[in-house]
């Protein structure tokens, strides 16, 4: 019960140790995020003045104003959470990799075979969580130029009884915002799909090969690998199988 008591302490700490380095990691990225958002943002503005007139006539001013918020919130999104996700995602891929080889190199050698394959599914959540909410923003920004132009000159638009056209264009409009989002669900959750098969698919693989390599373990060694003697280095057990898979699968979920 000693040892036990030890290594519960100990996960404790590192719970709370967790807990720190988190918050820190959030914190720190976000804070840097928000003082470039703000210097971006004031360039921005600046550059946007300097423009000569004839720069307002093919880019609406509405359209500017909105484009400009979002690309700052894109900005804070990409200095901030994704630096500190992408450092905090490749180390913990590193060390869960290591972890399973240290236990058992035969299981984490198979199971990093499935490793590309889930690399697949991670692209695909990325790619539409990054390149295509890009072309979501465009379409809903261009759709909000209508709506924004509409509303700013709601009475010249009544008192030529104009509503049914500006609603029919914003609705145009729209269309390409809504095949845009159906297309982002799309692939998001191909992605989504193909990395919860290898996640399934790795989970039955490390079970079913871990439970031939303690077979064959006390086979080939019955007098060191018995049931009544405890453990050792050179016997396969259960518990060594279960860090290999809570490893492998860890750093596989690092990579989504």
């Amino acid at each position: 019960m000693d040892e036990v008591r030890d290594i519960a302490v100990l996960l404790g700490i590192l719970g709370v140790a967790t807990l720190v380095a988190s918050y820190l990691e959030t914190t720190l990225f976000m804070l840097a995020a928000d003082n470039q958002v703000m210097r971006a943002g004031e360039d921005y503005l600046k550059a946007l003045l300097r423009q000569p007139a004839e720069y307002y006539d093919t880019h609406p001013a509405e359209g500017v104003a909105g484009r400009m918020a979002e690309d700052t919130i894109a900005m804070r999104n990409g200095l901030g959470a994704k630096i500190g996700h992408a450092l905090h995602d490749g180390a913990t891929f590193v060390f869960a990799l290591a972890a399973g080889f240290y236990f058992s190199w035969e299981m984490s050698t198979l199971m990093f075979g499935l490793i590309p394959v889930a690399l697949v599914g991670g692209f695909l959540i990325e790619w539409s969580g990054d390149a295509l909410e890009k072309k979501l923003a465009d379409a809903n920004g261009y759709a909000g130029q209508a709506a924004t132009e509409a509303i700013a000159a709601i009475r010249t638009v009544a008192a030529f009884g104009r509503e049914r056209t500006e609603l029919q264009r914003y609705r145009r409009r729209l269309q390409g915002a809504e095949e845009a989002g159906i297309k982002k669900q799309y692939y998001f959750g191909l992605g989504m799909g193909v990395f919860m098969c290898m996640f399934g698919l790795a989970y039955g693989v490390c079970l079913w090969f871990g439970g031939w390599l303690i077979v064959r373990d006390r086979n080939d060694n019955p007098s060191v690998c018995r049931v009544p003697l405890p453990p050792t280095d050179e016997c396969m057990t259960g518990g060594v199988a279960n860090n290999v898979l809570l490893s492998v699968l860890i750093g596989m979920f690092s990579l989504a």
